[in-house]
């Protein structure tokens, strides 16, 4: 089974982010032709662009996986049936979020709001259901290759799209929007031809009231669930955007937090992989899944841990080789706490499937939402007083709150009644990331070795205590 969760991690972490790793590679010489103000404009309306996304799907995505595993024989018409809806639905949808974007428009781009509104609000009309839909079928059928190859076909295109009109065109922040499209067009159109062509997901534009009343109702406590998401990552541009911090100080934070979004998109690629196994434990009838269920999480989370705490120290050459611009390479001690922020992911995958699985989604909203608006006042306090950077902080603070705040409810606790030592888990994260900080500018000798203890460790660890997590034949 590890070969497998290995492979599909490969397949829907690395594989996929390829491209981005990629675009890291080419910084020197993109970095050139960009300033702060750039990254700055960018930030802002990827910022705005997040404060209606909790309300995409309206939380349908938890219907998706339960009639999959519930109802196998039957789900195609079901999926259709939402598929449909989320197509009608998506007018509403794009119109809303077309009316934020004009009024919030930053004057620094007033010149080309119209070309970007129609980059972005077309793909999310035309091709956001399909393409959700596609990637839950393919996922929890556990056929990673088409994502990925389709993934890293689209994705290339866009980074030579964008390479090309950062450097040659000069178009700064236009260039992101521009390849962003050309890489979602791409994408989707293979999606709709495997969809609708292959597969026969034909949507369906007939809808039972009372049944879309019951999905709605387990799918809508969802929404406020996937909107603290938001405010947890990306607010906290808007806050400064609202706080006329300057667009140069709000580029150079948002160019720390590409890293940061690497780190994010790196642990939603396992969590992807390791959902379908949580799934398989959930839904099997052995006495002993829940301790399964909690040695998968414990396994990931020591790896997510001691991962990005090699990468992070080494953070520094790595800005330093790839950064050609001397204030956003100054910007690396505030990548390693963003970085370090998203070890949280495992802990909180744990909270949030057994309470979807169980239909419990009530429960997510009540730890999402109040990790959300948290961070958001804690950045309205604390910006003022010592700069954008806090934003850093604040948000790995909210973001511990959002992964372990689930253990302490008691219907977790109905579920997953096993100690899963959350005080003793936080202690870990915060301590790893305050060492890694501390450590970031030690001579490059104790770095390697330092590293080379690390992995040596990780494969003890698996050796001794994980090994028959992965022979299991709950999860095999």
């Amino acid at each position: 089974m590890l070969k497998k969760l290995l492979f599909d991690t490969l397949v829907y972490s690395i594989a996929p982010r390829l491209p981005l790793i990629v675009s890291f590679f080419i910084l020197p010489i993109t970095t050139q032709y960009l300033t702060p103000l750039d990254y700055g404009v960018n930030g802002v309306i990827m910022a705005y662009f997040g404060i209606l996304v909790g309300f995409r799907e309206l939380g349908l995505g938890v219907i998706l996986t339960n009639t999959f595993y519930r109802h196998n024989k039957s789900y195609q018409l079901v999926w259709r049936n939402i598929l449909g809806f989320l197509y009608i639905w998506g007018i509403v949808y794009v119109f809303a979020f077309g009316l934020l974007l004009y009024l919030v428009f930053p004057a620094e781009a007033e010149s080309n709001k119209w070309l970007i509104m129609g980059l972005v609000l077309f793909p999310l009309l035309v091709f956001s259901p399909i393409e959700r839909v596609a990637n839950q079928y393919y996922q929890l059928k556990r056929k990673p290759i088409p994502i990925s190859v389709i993934s890293l076909s689209a994705s290339f295109v866009g980074i030579a799209v964008s390479f090309y009109c950062i450097v040659y065109l000069q178009l700064g922040y236009l260039s992101w929007f521009i390849s962003a499209f050309i890489s979602n067009f791409i994408s989707s159109s293979a999606y709709i031809y495997l969809m609708t062509v292959k597969h026969k997901f034909i949507p369906i534009f007939r809808f039972n009231i009372s049944t879309f009343k019951r999905y709605l109702r387990i799918g809508l406590p969802v929404v406020p669930h996937q909107y603290a998401s938001y405010l947890l990552n990306s607010s906290d541009r808007v806050v400064m955007d609202v706080m006329s911090v300057n667009n140069a100080d709000l580029g150079k934070y948002n160019f720390a937090y590409t890293f940061g979004n690497m780190s994010q998109q790196m642990a939603q690629g396992v969590t992807t992989a390791s959902r379908p196994y949580y799934m398989s434990i959930l839904a099997g009838n052995k006495p002993d899944k829940l301790i399964e269920f909690r040695k998968l999480t414990f396994f990931l989370l020591k790896v997510f841990i001691a991962i990005t705490f090699i990468g992070c120290l080494w953070l520094k050459e790595i800005f330093g080789i790839l950064v050609n611009n001397d204030e956003l390479r100054a910007m690396y001690p505030l990548a390693i706490i963003i970085i370090m922020s998203y070890n949280f992911t495992p802990m909180y995958q744990n909270a949030s499937l057994v309470l979807s699985y169980n239909e419990n989604t009530n429960a997510l909203w009540k730890i999402s939402l109040t990790a959300g608006i948290l961070n958001v006042l804690l950045n309205f306090i604390f910006i003022p007083i010592y700069g954008y950077k806090v934003a850093a902080i604040t948000t790995f603070a909210t973001l511990l709150f959002l992964g372990f705040r689930g253990n302490f409810m008691k219907k977790y606790k109905e579920d997953q009644p096993l100690k899963n030592y959350s005080s003793a888990w936080i202690v870990a994260l915060a301590g790893s990331t305050l060492l890694v900080y501390l450590l970031r500018d030690i001579h490059f000798s104790w770095k390697i070795g330092v590293s080379i203890i690390i992995l040596i460790g990780l494969v003890l660890m698996y050796k001794r205590k994980y090994s028959n997590v992965f022979t299991s034949k709950l999860i095999g």
